[in-house]
């Protein structure tokens, strides 16, 4: 994989270009925020057509383990940034699955006066993009333009920084002919005394299960910590404790597992029992013919 800056501004955003997993997608990389805060986003102008209604969008995300807790949609202005008070339309928990294209449906169609939308995906609190997919922080896509939609990314929901012209994300629009009802956004812009925004749950799929190991929780722990995994397919699971030597501490399991959410406890123990020291170690989980590992610190 290779890092490409497309905004370089007090180092704020980090960009991916295209690692293996992209290769068939029709993404350039995957973009996110680090470091990320309290109210970090990233917002994508949308051109919307004459005697054309905006019905919902798709956006190539990066994390399916982590959902945008909201996207906001809201006028676009040719001269300004996004301002997040001015949100019409709130969806939340926007997911899809992991560096693969995403549907959401609006609950009804809107327009805009300007002719122009802010999609703005709100991320997770202080959730940093680490890494490409499964695990690696919620991001988007982007891809090269020559000229076309603005985007933005802000650490705090306030300040705002243009992404590059020559880039945009991937987030596509879906429209449909204005021949009935269409809401204005304007309309439903959230009034001072705190009436009026539409929140809309977004239509989309059941959840598709990826197998892997998630963190451990709590992190760090005592006396216990649930490890928590994820199948995608029934099959044997293997989950082994090591110090920071390599050495087994304690097989927690080894055999067939259904598919779906699971959980194990660790109490800090060794195979006998007995209690272990403070420190960190490692848990690795094998399954499917993968291995993942994560690291959990026990503190007495």
């Amino acid at each position: 994989m290779r890092r490409t800056g497309i905004c370089t501004a007090a180092g704020l955003l980090i960009a991916l270009s295209s690692g293996p997993a992209l290769c068939q997608s029709v993404v350039d990389g995957v973009v996110g925020l680090h470091p990320a805060g309290e109210r970090s986003c990233l917002a994508q102008e949308i051109l919307v057509p004459d005697g054309q209604a905006l019905t919902g969008l798709r956006f190539y995300n990066n994390d399916g383990t982590r959902a945008f807790p909201q996207l906001l949609l809201l006028e676009a202005s040719a001269a300004a940034s996004p301002n997040l008070q001015d949100a019409g339309v709130v969806l939340a928990d926007v997911s899809a699955q992991s560096l693969s294209w995403g549907d959401i449906a609006l609950g009804a169609p809107v327009i805009s006066s300007t002719g122009a939308v802010f999609a703005v995906f709100v991320l997770p609190p202080n959730a940093e993009r680490v890494g490409e997919g499964t695990a690696g922080g919620p991001g988007i896509g982007f891809v090269r333009q020559k000229a076309g939609p603005r985007a933005f990314v802000s650490a705090d929901g306030l300040e705002w920084l243009p992404v590059h012209p020559a880039y945009r994300l991937a987030v596509e629009p879906v429209f449909q002919a204005r021949t009935g009802f269409a809401t204005a956004l304007s309309s439903l812009v959230r009034s001072g005394s705190g009436g009026g925004i539409a929140v809309v749950e977004p239509e989309k799929p059941a959840p598709v299960l990826v197998t892997h190991l998630l963190a451990p929780r709590p992190n760090p722990f005592n006396p216990r910590t649930e490890i928590r995994f994820e199948l995608a397919l029934q099959g044997a699971v293997d989950i082994v404790v090591y110090d920071l030597r390599g050495h087994r501490v304690q097989r927690l399991t080894s055999g067939p597992w259904p598919q779906g959410s699971h959980e194990v406890t660790w109490l800090g123990t060794d195979q006998a029992g007995r209690p272990v020291a403070s420190g960190v170690y490692l848990v690795r989980m094998e399954a499917l013919g993968q291995t993942w590992t994560q690291r959990v610190a026990l503190v007495r």
